[in-house]
């Protein structure tokens, strides 16, 4: 196994939204022998590190539904946004088919 890829809420965090020391101890065993670790979670950046500063180890973010993804020392690797036209005319249909 070369990389381990984890969602956060209920799966990395429990119920609290909290790391678990288990948790903690789980992950860093894996870092130590040789595997890659990464949060992936539709939350955005500054989210993510925080998490990643309670785990205390370098890993990798993947952000807001993997259209961001941070390399260990948070340095953007990845960025997949929609332009400000097609938002506005994903905006323009969802509103009126009545969807938001």
């Amino acid at each position: 196994m070369k990389l381990v890829v984890s969602d956060l809420d209920g799966t990395l965090l429990n119920m609290e939204s909290q790391i678990t020391d288990y948790t903690k101890t789980a992950v860093k065993k894996l870092v130590n022998n040789g595997v890659e670790f990464a949060i992936a979670t539709g939350r955005g950046r500054a989210s993510a590190i925080r998490l990643k500063k309670d785990i205390g180890l370098d890993i990798y973010l993947i952000c807001n539904n993997g259209a961001n993804i941070y390399d260990k020392e948070e340095k953007s690797i990845f960025e997949k946004i929609i332009d400000k036209k097609t938002s506005q005319e994903i905006i323009k249909l969802l509103r009126e088919r009545k969807v938001a």
